[in-house]
């Protein structure tokens, strides 16, 4: 039912940056949002800031720390949710970003090895769609809404599914053998696993959309913001290099009935 755009490139192979440009068609040259420490500057202008002028009742949930107020990602949303893991020590998300948290993490893991948990880093994808449909029952009826869900499943960590313990991450194994085909092909089952996991996630939302009848009239869009390396190049993860596999990204739009354009590439 949508429209797949195949050559579509993110403008980044990291999120902050990348999902800066979604949110306000600017080249990360523009917005600034480039580094580790970068806030989204007040001065850009962001599409929920146009939605929420245009009488758009304007939603978020996410769950990547790249993107929490803390680094004014919450600009022009009315109701914007973080979606908080759990922080070691103690911690706040604003202090879960200093240096001396990020090296307990990775120490931690070390220790762990293949044993990660996802509640370490991110909010599960069953548990961002439970809270999307809950939000989507508490909206303003009277307007249109804009809703921008983020999942971090398909992403470093990979997790085997069901969940069993079982983890590859960045943080306990930063490089990985590329030489190492059983290592690589492991990675990429768990990868895969992690897609089909999200892929049912979506589908979950989906139907929720469709149960309350808002399908026909709304426009959904499935994107990422970056991909990831899997030894092409000598490397693995994302956010150091520019290749292929790191940028060209999913891009689906599924319109609305009205707008006439049903499937097609």
């Amino acid at each position: 039912e949508a429209i797949v755009y195949e050559h579509a490139f993110a403008q980044s192979s990291w999120t902050r940056p990348s999902v800066a440009t979604m949110l306000t068609g600017r080249y990360p040259s523009s917005h600034t949002a480039t580094l580790k420490g970068s806030v989204l500057p007040e001065e850009v202008t962001t599409l929920a800031e146009v939605l929420a002028a245009g009488g758009y009742e304007t939603i978020a949930l996410q769950t990547n720390y790249n993107l929490t107020p803390f680094f004014n990602f919450d600009q022009g949303f009315e109701d914007y949710q973080y979606l908080t893991p759990a922080l070691p020590l103690g911690a706040t998300d604003e202090q879960s970003k200093l240096i001396y948290i990020e090296l307990y993490k990775k120490i931690e893991a070390r220790f762990q090895g293949d044993s990660e948990r996802p509640e370490d880093y991110y909010v599960v994808g069953e548990v961002v769609t439970d809270k999307a449909l809950a939000r989507l029952d508490a909206r303003d009826r009277s307007r249109p809404f804009f809703m921008f869900v983020g999942y971090m499943d398909v992403h470093d960590p990979y997790f085997r599914h069901p969940y069993d313990g079982h983890g590859v991450s960045h943080r306990a194994n930063p490089n990985p053998d590329p030489g190492n085909a059983a290592v690589v092909e492991e990675m990429k089952e768990l990868y895969a696993g992690e897609v089909r996991y999200w892929d049912a996630q979506l589908g979950r939302l989906l139907d929720g959309v469709k149960g309350r009848g808002l399908y026909d009239d709304t426009l959904v869009i499935v994107l990422s913001d970056h991909g990831e390396e899997f030894g092409e190049h000598g490397g693995f993860w994302h956010g150091t290099t520019l290749y292929d596999e790191q940028l060209r990204t999913i891009l689906v739009a599924k319109y609305p009935r009205s707008a006439g354009l049903q499937g097609g590439v």
